[in-house]
Protein backbone atom coordinates (compact mmCIF):
# COMPACT_ATOMS: atom_id res chain seq x y z
CA UNK A 1 0.00 0.00 0.00
CA UNK A 2 1.19 3.27 -0.56
CA UNK A 3 0.57 6.76 1.12
CA UNK A 4 0.70 10.27 -0.85
CA UNK A 5 1.54 13.12 0.60
CA UNK A 6 1.43 16.35 -1.67
CA UNK A 7 2.37 20.08 -0.93
CA UNK A 8 1.61 19.65 3.03
CA UNK A 9 3.56 21.89 5.58
CA UNK A 10 4.48 19.76 8.41
CA UNK A 11 6.21 21.51 11.11
CA UNK A 12 6.94 22.49 14.52
CA UNK A 13 6.60 18.64 15.64
CA UNK A 14 7.31 19.00 19.27
CA UNK A 15 8.62 16.04 21.76
CA UNK A 16 5.66 15.34 24.30
CA UNK A 17 3.91 12.25 26.12
CA UNK A 18 1.34 12.14 22.23
CA UNK A 19 3.73 13.06 19.97
CA UNK A 20 7.17 11.80 18.44
CA UNK A 21 8.89 14.97 17.14
CA UNK A 22 9.01 13.83 13.57
CA UNK A 23 7.39 15.78 10.80
CA UNK A 24 6.01 12.63 8.88
CA UNK A 25 6.07 8.87 10.25
CA UNK A 26 5.76 5.54 8.22
CA UNK A 27 4.92 3.59 11.12
CA UNK A 28 4.06 0.50 8.91
CA UNK A 29 7.16 0.45 6.51
CA UNK A 30 7.44 -3.36 5.83
CA UNK A 31 3.78 -2.94 4.08
CA UNK A 32 3.51 0.75 3.32
CA UNK A 33 5.11 3.33 1.58
CA UNK A 34 4.66 6.49 2.06
CA UNK A 35 5.80 8.98 -1.28
CA UNK A 36 6.45 12.71 -0.28
CA UNK A 37 6.28 15.33 -2.75
CA UNK A 38 7.14 18.98 -2.65
CA UNK A 39 6.29 19.64 0.71
CA UNK A 40 7.87 21.99 3.37
CA UNK A 41 9.19 20.54 6.36
CA UNK A 42 10.53 23.39 8.84
CA UNK A 43 11.94 22.86 12.72
CA UNK A 44 10.48 19.17 13.84
CA UNK A 45 12.16 18.41 16.78
CA UNK A 46 13.39 15.24 16.08
CA UNK A 47 13.69 15.35 12.68
CA UNK A 48 11.62 15.64 9.52
CA UNK A 49 11.40 12.16 8.30
CA UNK A 50 11.15 8.84 9.91
CA UNK A 51 10.77 5.62 7.80
CA UNK A 52 10.66 7.57 4.71
CA UNK A 53 12.34 10.56 2.68
CA UNK A 54 12.37 12.76 -0.26
CA UNK A 55 13.84 13.70 -2.86
CA UNK A 56 11.61 16.92 -3.52
CA UNK A 57 10.63 18.31 -0.42
CA UNK A 58 11.80 22.17 1.25
CA UNK A 59 12.68 22.60 4.06
CA UNK A 60 12.64 26.32 5.15
CA UNK A 61 10.33 28.53 7.42
CA UNK A 62 7.08 28.51 5.56
CA UNK A 63 6.25 31.92 6.70
CA UNK A 64 9.45 32.84 4.23
CA UNK A 65 7.42 31.19 1.14
CA UNK A 66 6.25 33.88 -1.41
CA UNK A 67 4.74 33.54 -4.83
CA UNK A 68 6.92 36.25 -6.33
CA UNK A 69 9.80 33.84 -5.95
CA UNK A 70 11.03 32.46 -9.36
CA UNK A 71 12.03 29.17 -10.68
CA UNK A 72 15.56 28.58 -9.29
CA UNK A 73 15.25 31.02 -6.94
CA UNK A 74 18.79 30.70 -4.92
CA UNK A 75 18.72 32.08 -1.07
CA UNK A 76 22.01 32.92 0.99
CA UNK A 77 19.88 32.56 3.91
CA UNK A 78 18.25 29.04 3.00
CA UNK A 79 20.59 27.57 1.09
CA UNK A 80 18.89 26.12 -1.75
CA UNK A 81 16.72 26.34 -4.93
CA UNK A 82 13.12 26.65 -4.58
CA UNK A 83 10.74 25.37 -7.21
CA UNK A 84 7.91 27.99 -8.17
CA UNK A 85 5.71 25.42 -8.43
CA UNK A 86 6.38 23.89 -5.40
CA UNK A 87 5.85 26.98 -3.47
CA UNK A 88 2.66 27.71 -5.58
CA UNK A 89 0.99 24.74 -4.77
CA UNK A 90 2.16 25.20 -0.92
CA UNK A 91 0.88 28.57 -0.68
CA UNK A 92 -2.67 27.22 -2.58
CA UNK A 93 -3.11 24.44 0.31
CA UNK A 94 -1.93 27.18 3.19
CA UNK A 95 -4.34 29.98 1.85
CA UNK A 96 -7.16 27.95 1.75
Amino acid sequence: MSAIILSQIPNNAKKDPDGTGYGVINYLPKTHTIILENNCLYNNYAGNYLNCTSTTDIYVDPAHLNQNIGAGYFSEEFQESINQTMINSILTKRCS
